[in-house]
C-alpha cells in the first residue's frame, strides 16, 4: 500500500473521487489483494452503498461487490442460516460485508429481528402508521416486508419498517405526538408498536431523540441495553463495543441486564463489560469556543486559556452537532506558555491521538496537504477532524495555553456545497471520558 492508494480509499469515503479515480480504485481491487483488503476493512458498510447511487458509475456496484467477496461464496445461504438463530439483537460482524451487499440482503431484512424482545405482547398484524419522514440528508432506505422503499420528506413509517441511514447521512422522523427522531450515520434500526407502546431497536448506529409525553414507556433497546422513556431529549449510541445514553432533558431508566440506573439531565451512562452501570456528570470544559463553521470571520477563533496547575492538557474538536462530514479541524500554532518560555505543542509526544477521521497530523493537512484557511498557508499546526481528543504531559513552568481554532480550506471550499462543516474547540485540564468513550463507540460517525 502506498500513500496514493490509501488517498484513494480516503478520497472515496468522502465522496470526492472523479471518474478516472473511480475507475482506477475499481482496477486496484481486481489487481491488488492488500489494497482489496485495506479497502474491504475501511469501508466496512459505508462505501459501496454509494457507488451504486453515483450518477456516473451506474454499474460500478456489481463490479466492486465481485471483487469483494467473503470466503464463502455462498453467501445468501449463510445468511438464511443465521437468520434461523435467536438473534433478536446481536448484529453479527460478519454481517458488515452482507450489509454491503444489499442486493443479497434487502429479500431477507424482512426475516430479521422478526421475535420481538418481549414474547408476552404481540404486535398488531395490520402494521400500524407510526411516524413520517421530516428531513433527509444523504442517502437512507426502509425495508417493508420484502420491498425496499427509497424515502422522501412525508414518507409514512410503520410499526415494523427497518430503517438503514447510510453513511454520512441523516434522517429526521416525526411520530404522530410530535415526538421526533433522527438517525446518524450508518444507523440501523426497526421500529415498532407493541399494543400502543412505541419501540425503537438500535442494531447500530446512533440517535437524537425529543421526546413528548407518554402514556406508555417509549422502549429503545440496543445489543447492550434497554431505556425507559416517558418524555425526554436524549441520544443513544451502540456498537458492537458498547451503548452510550446521554441525556439533555427529564430523566430516562437505563438498564444493561444486570442492573439499571436512572439518568438524568446533563449526566450520562454507559455498557461497559465488567463494569456496573452508573450514571456519571456530563465532562466540563475549561474553555469551549463559539461555533466555527462558514460564517466564522476568517473561519477562525482565538483560544487563550489559562491553565496553572494543570498536569495534563486535553484538546477536542466536537462536531456542531449534525454529523462531522467535512469537518476538518486543525489547532493553529498551538503552544503553552509560562515561567519556562514558550513551548510549540507540536514538538511535544502525546499521550492520545484520535480523530474522526484522517488521522492526527502534525503540520499537513487532509491528506498531507498544507494547512490553509481562508487561503492563507500556516507552517504550525495539528489537523483534528472532529470528532477528535489530543492529549498530553504539561511540563513544569507552563501556564497558558494558546491556539487558534481553524476549519481548514479542505472542508470549507468543496465541490458540494452540503453538507455544511461546522465545530467546536474545547480544552479540557481533566480526561473527557464521555468524549473519549462516544468517539471509541461511534468510531468517526459522529
Amino acid at each position: 500500500m502506498n500513500q496514493h492508494q490509501i488517498q484513494l480509499i480516503e478520497r472515496y469515503q468522502d465522496d470526492e473521487l472523479s471518474e478516472n479515480e473511480l475507475n482506477e480504485f475499481l482496477q486496484l481491487l481486481e489487481e491488488d489483494n492488500d489494497f482489496r483488503s485495506e479497502a474491504s476493512a475501511a469501508l466496512e458498510i459505508k462505501g459501496l452503498l454509494k457507488l451504486s447511487q453515483h450518477p456516473k458509475t451506474d454499474n460500478l456496484e456489481q463490479e466492486v461487490l465481485s471483487k469483494l467477496e467473503c470466503e464463502d461464496n455462498d453467501l445468501e445461504n449463510r445468511v438464511l442460516e443465521e437468520l434461523h438463530q435467536d438473534k433478536t439483537r446481536r448484529f453479527p460482524k460478519w454481517l458488515i460485508p452482507a450489509l454491503v451487499a444489499q442486493v443479497l440482503l434487502i429479500p431477507a431484512f424482512f426475516f430479521m429481528f422478526q421475535q420481538p424482545a418481549h414474547p408476552e405482547l404481540k404486535i398488531a398484524t395490520k402494521p400500524a402508521l407510526m411516524a413520517h419522514v421530516k428531513t433527509l440528508e444523504g442517502y437512507s432506505f426502509i425495508v417493508r416486508g420484502k420491498e425496499k422503499l427509497n424515502p422522501t420528506e412525508s414518507t409514512e413509517l410503520f410499526s415494523g419498517d427497518h430503517i438503514y441511514v447510510q453513511d454520512k447521512s441523516k434522517l429526521k422522523l416525526s411520530y404522530l405526538d410530535d415526538s421526533t427522531l433522527t438517525f446518524f450515520d450508518s444507523s440501523f434500526v426497526r421500529l415498532s408498536e407493541i399494543e400502543g407502546q412505541k419501540k425503537i431497536e438500535l442494531f447500530s448506529g446512533q440517535i437524537s431523540a425529543d421526546v413528548k409525553p407518554q402514556k406508555k414507556k417509549m422502549l429503545v433497546t440496543t445489543e447492550h441495553s434497554t431505556a425507559e422513556v416517558l418524555g425526554t431529549v436524549f441520544s443513544i449510541s451502540s456498537s458492537d463495543v458498547s451503548s452510550l445514553l446521554d441525556v439533555r432533558e427529564g430523566t430516562v431508566r437505563f438498564d444493561n441486564g444486570h442492573n439499571s440506573v436512572m439518568v438524568s439531565a446533563q449526566h450520562y451512562a454507559t455498557t461497559e463489560q465488567g463494569q456496573v452501570l452508573k450514571a456519571l456528570e456530563n465532562d466540563r470544559p475549561i474553555y469551549k469556543s463559539p461555533l466555527v463553521d462558514l460564517t466564522t470571520p476568517n473561519h477562525m477563533v482565538p483560544i487563550k486559556v489559562d491553565i496553572k496547575g494543570a498536569s495534563k492538557l486535553y484538546l477536542v474538536v466536537s462536531n456542531g452537532g449534525d454529523n462531522n462530514r467535512f469537518d476538518h479541524g486543525a489547532w493553529i500554532s498551538p503552544i503553552i506558555k509560562g515561567p519556562a518560555g514558550s513551548l510549540s505543542l507540536a514538538e511535544i509526544p502525546w499521550n492520545i491521538a484520535k480523530s474522526g477521521a484522517y488521522g492526527i497530523t502534525i503540520n499537513q493537512g487532509v491528506h498531507q496537504t498544507p494547512l490553509k484557511v481562508e487561503g492563507q498557508l500556516y507552517e504550525q499546526g495539528i489537523l483534528a477532524h472532529a470528532t477528535s481528543i489530543i492529549a498530553w504531559d504539561i511540563p513544569d513552568g507552563y501556564d497558558q495555553f494558546e491556539a487558534m481554532g481553524a476549519l481548514l480550506d479542505s472542508g470549507a471550499y468543496r465541490k458540494h456545497s452540503n453538507p455544511v462543516p461546522s465545530m467546536y474547540f474545547e480544552v479540557y485540564t481533566s480526561m473527557p471520558e464521555k468524549k473519549l468513550k462516544t468517539l471509541l463507540i461511534r468510531r468517526h460517525h459522529y
